[in-house]
């Protein structure tokens, strides 16, 4: 039987005080915290859980791509939404810049 995976936290000596690990913060990708700032805040958790338990259940590349598709397509399509619900926080980020895509006025 396999070992399951290791669980806690990996410290590096210089950051080990004998009893606890005095980690410097972690600094999070721009667009994460974007997302966690933004109106979509609560969805685009959802899509990350999503993504993230795909991560972790497939080490293959091709396989996580394929169980992402599957699995993660109704949150992506919640966050596409969400962001062309509020074009004036997303810009022209995501193509949410309110342009011509919503077929304009019937003129």
């Amino acid at each position: 039987a396999a070992e399951p995976p290791l669980a806690g936290v990996v410290c590096r000596a210089e950051h080990w005080d004998g009893e606890t690990c005095h980690l410097p913060p972690m600094h999070k990708c721009p667009l994460c915290q974007f997302m966690e700032d933004s109106p979509c805040a609560e969805v685009f958790g959802e899509w990350e859980a999503c993504l993230n338990a795909v991560d972790a259940e497939f080490s293959d590349d091709d396989e996580r791509q394929a169980r992402f598709v599957e699995r993660c397509a109704e949150p992506t399509l919640l966050l596409k939404q969400c962001v062309e619900k509020y074009p004036d926080h997303f810009g022209d980020m995501f193509g949410a810049s309110g342009g011509d895509a919503g077929g304009g006025d019937a003129g």
